[in-house]
């Protein structure tokens, strides 16, 4: 094998083992911080929100011109306007970088199902025009899935608070391991499926989760021992009651699979560009 060959054969093998990591250290370093959410730092850049009117879903840049989302978001406000796209330092109130991007066009995931429990619930909006390098940051796409008990970290500008849904002023964060719920029952709510990303909290800490506008949300893996994010492993889809929870804001979450959908969304994107 000729060097430069040996040296990409090396960077995979790097990537691929630091990216689903079930760090012990990482979550220890996090263990005062992880409380209904945390103020997220300024290494978030993907992160934007797809605006519908008065309302609003998470997303994540995923190209100069494409940005991802839930699904059930584009759905609800087909025939209406088109989206928005707000991109800014969202970890940063009152910066100088607020952008607000018209859209061209959404594509639904063609075998997205609108249930209970959403089933391939992924949208592509294309922007009507390509982001200014240097104004944007894209995330890369996960392609493998990882084990029970991976680490993941998700971001939203979300309601922090049950209580009135409250909204937080800057982004929030917070942390999962990801689990493989199974049922005999088809219709728990709980069951993952395997177009699902399924979380639950880190045992020993308080709940944290999604809550209403966490929609379309990002979901990520971390780069070794490092809180930086590798790649978009899911999308934010749903939540359901967990033990001894009041409500679903805290308790088990779903995002849709980026590495179960990805040959989707690579060739949505090739043949739309």
């Amino acid at each position: 094998m000729n060097s430069p060959l040996l040296a990409l054969a090396l960077m995979h093998f790097y990537f691929s083992f630091c990216s689903g990591l079930k760090n012990a250290t990482l979550v220890k370093s996090l263990q005062m911080q992880i409380v209904n959410g945390v103020d997220s730092g300024n290494d978030r850049p993907f992160y934007v929100k797809v605006i519908f009117g008065n309302n609003f879903c998470g997303g994540a840049i995923v190209d100069r011109s494409w940005v991802i989302t839930a699904a059930h978001c584009v759905a609800a406000y087909r025939g209406n306007r088109r989206p928005v796209v707000e991109i800014s330092r969202f970890s940063e109130p009152g910066s100088n970088l607020g952008l607000l991007i018209p859209t061209k066009k959404a594509f639904l995931h063609p075998n997205f199902r609108y249930t209970e429990q959403p089933m391939n619930d992924i949208a592509l909006v294309r922007l009507r025009r390509p982001l200014i390098k240097g104004k944007f940051e894209a995330i890369a796409l996960c392609r493998e899935s990882h084990d029970h008990g991976t680490f993941l970290g998700t971001c939203s500008m979300g309601a922090s608070s049950i209580s009135g849904y409250k909204f937080p002023p800057r982004l929030q964060e917070t942390f999962f391991v990801e689990t493989k719920f199974q049922s005999r029952d088809p219709y728990d709510l709980r069951l993952c499926r395997e177009d699902n990303i399924c979380t639950d909290k880190i045992q020993g800490f308080k709940s944290s989760g999604l809550c209403y506008l966490d929609d379309g949300a990002p979901l990520f893996t971390f780069f070794c021992n490092s809180r930086i994010a590798n790649c978009l492993y899911g999308v934010a889809s749903y939540y359901v009651e967990g033990s001894g929870n009041s409500n679903g804001c805290n308790g088990y979450n779903y995002f849709s699979s980026v590495p179960h959908l990805i040959d989707w969304i690579e060739d949505t994107i090739y043949k739309n560009s």
